[in-house]
């Protein structure tokens, strides 16, 4: 997994910061954002946001949780979320 090495390049989140974009990628009209923010208990999470240029709705996906599964995590929904995109919905995956 990349997170510790995610996390030592990361200059340190401010107070009140509580998402960071860590990438973008266009795929076709579509943006995809690397997030990292911190949940209600302070520590590092990581998420994907996904939007069209023109958006009209949004939805949020949060995986199930299935330990020797590769895509338990937010990547499981990812092309449904850039599906959706091309129908101008905006997705979080969490």
């Amino acid at each position: 997994m990349r997170w510790p090495i995610l996390l030592a390049v990361l200059p340190a989140f401010g107070a009140e910061e509580r998402v960071r974009v860590v990438m973008t990628e266009n795929r076709g009209g579509v943006v995809i954002e690397d997030l990292v923010y911190r949940n209600s208990f302070k520590e590092y999470d990581a998420a994907y946001r996904v939007c069209p240029a023109k958006r009209t709705g949004a939805v949020l996906f949060v995986h199930w949780l299935e330990t020797t599964n590769s895509t338990s995590n937010r990547s499981q929904f990812l092309d449904e979320a850039i599906g959706l995109a091309g129908k101008g919905v905006c997705s979080l995956l969490i």
